[in-house]
């Protein structure tokens, strides 16, 4: 989203470092890396997982705080990228009917039409 900012003040949370959605989107991308390195090692040198297993042996904890990442990352899908419930976007899916998609994605698809119906 970082490319379209030049298109509308409306834009302005998803500005490089200062942006409310940008900040969040980062955490939420190292949140995910954390969770691949407890199973997997350090990211982006993962590539050495056993194929049908893990590299390390989590604890309790460790499988929780993964759990726990994957439903941030579900939730902020729902909430901050599709703008709909689980039950509305699964819907949405099987019919095909993106145009529909709300939030950020359906920002960005906005923005494309708005960009593709330009004259160069």
């Amino acid at each position: 989203m970082p490319d379209f900012l030049r298109l509308g003040e409306e834009l302005k949370d998803f500005e490089p470092y200062s942006g409310s959605k940008w900040k969040k989107a980062i955490s939420l991308c190292a949140d995910i890396t954390k969770a691949i390195a407890l199973f997997a090692g350090q990211w982006p040198h993962s590539s050495y997982a056993v194929p049908g297993g893990v590299t390390s042996q989590p604890d309790i904890h460790q499988i929780y705080s993964a759990m726990q990442i994957v439903c941030n990352v579900k939730e902020f899908f729902l909430e901050d990228m599709v703008g709909m419930s689980e039950e509305e976007y699964k819907k949405l899916r099987e019919s095909g009917l993106w145009e529909k998609i709300e939030g950020d994605c359906g920002i960005f698809i906005e923005l494309g039409k708005k960009i593709s119906s330009c004259k160069l």
